[in-house]
């Protein structure tokens, strides 16, 4: 079938919006990756390229921002900038250590605060990192003890599943929204979610980074929806997968116990956290 390139861009989000908005309209359009000054081009078949495309094209490119095209990014599933976990993951040795400066202090604090238990230093990171009941933190105004439960982790695969999530979907926010967003979205949701859990459970032997994973998750599924042309986007099936393993945490079905209330405010607090950002941003152009 001979295919004809319409139109380029360079960058590949809004390239991705139009194929799906295309697709939308039962025009079979795929991205084309080229060498040149606009590497993400657009190709349709040559027998649907008529007065029809020509109308498209002309409006998505008057106003790409248009929430119909938005809505027809959402509805066709297509990630903006990758689809799978697996390509998001190969992406990453091509960033810089220093577009993600955040991520990886998390990342590396949360590994040495795991390795310190097993170098004797358990009580002593406990007691400098646990949580509070909120009356004695406004004795003593230890407040950072609201974010630090999220920096411990009490087993090898709880750390190794939340940092994989962290790795993947804190780094896609700060290399595509900056380090103040990713900043301000993990205070949000790690305090909002250890508060959460602390209301749920009390105060003994809660931690985990899995509060704010289930925060960023779902800052990146509603801004993959409210605004894919900025380019953060996740696959339909892992969004369902992860709120599957949260229901089966409440229903207690799991060989683990789960921080449910930290789960589920980290959830909301981050689409809350997505609305909020696209809101504003909206206000700013």
């Amino acid at each position: 079938m001979t295919e004809k390139l319409v139109v380029a861009f360079n960058q590949e989000s809004p390239a991705r919006v139009l194929v799906d908005h295309l697709v939308s309209q039962g025009i079979p359009a795929r991205m084309i990756t080229q060498s040149s000054e606009h590497p993400y081009a657009v190709a349709v078949p040559a027998s649907h390229v008529d007065g029809r495309l020509q109308a498209l094209l002309e409006g998505f490119l008057q106003n790409p921002g248009d929430p119909r095209f938005q809505r027809a990014a959402w509805e066709h599933g297509e990630a903006v900038s990758d689809t799978s976990l697996g390509q998001i993951a190969s992406a990453f040795p091509a960033a810089r250590w220093r577009d993600m400066p955040l991520m990886w202090a998390v990342l590396i604090v949360c590994l040495g605060v795991y390795l310190g238990f097993y170098l004797g230093a358990y009580e002593w990171l406990r007691n400098q990192l646990d949580i509070r009941p909120v009356a004695v933190l406004m004795e003593n105004q230890q407040w950072w003890r609201l974010l630090t439960p999220a920096f411990v982790h009490f087993s090898a695969i709880h750390l190794i599943f939340n940092l994989m999530w962290w790795w993947s979907l804190g780094g896609q926010i700060e290399r595509k929204l900056g380090h103040s967003v990713l900043l301000v979205l993990l205070l949000f949701t790690g305090i909002s979610s250890n508060l959460a859990q602390l209301w749920t459970s009390g105060s003994t032997n809660f931690g985990g980074l899995s509060g704010v994973v289930y925060g960023v998750l779902g800052f990146v599924w509603w801004l993959g929806w409210l605004r894919p042309s900025w380019g953060l986007a996740l696959p339909k099936a892992i969004v369902g997968l992860m709120l599957v393993w949260m229901l089966l945490g409440f229903a207690d079905l799991l060989w683990v116990r789960m921080a449910n209330g930290a789960h589920l405010m980290g959830l909301v607090s981050g689409c809350l956290a997505a609305w909020l950002f696209s809101r504003l941003s909206a206000r700013a152009d």
